[in-house]
C-alpha cells in the first residue's frame, strides 16, 4: 500500500528547512542534504504502517512509557 499522495508536498515543502537545519546544527554540506531525504522516508514509512494497522489492534506500548498520559 502507497503512502497517501496528499502527505508528499508538506514533506517537499520541508526540504530547505531540514537541510538548513542540518547546516546549522553543524553537518558538512556534502551530508547535510541526507537529512530531507531521511525525515521524507521516516514519515512515508510511518504514514503506511499506520494505515495498514489493523482498527482496535493490541496496544503496543512499551511498559515502562505505559504511565505518560495519552
Amino acid at each position: 500500500m502507497a503512502a497517501p499522495s496528499s502527505s508528499w508536498p508538506p514533506l517537499a515543502m520541508s526540504a530547505p528547512g531540514e537541510y538548513a537545519l542540518a547546516v546549522e546544527a553543524g553537518w558538512s554540506q556534502t551530508v547535510a542534504w541526507l537529512m530531507p531525504v531521511v525525515v521524507s522516508v521516516y514519515a512515508a514509512v510511518a504514514a503506511v504502517i499506520a494505515a495498514t494497522r489493523p482498527k482496535g489492534s493490541a496496544d503496543d506500548t512499551p511498559p515502562w512509557l505505559a504511565h505518560w498520559p495519552r
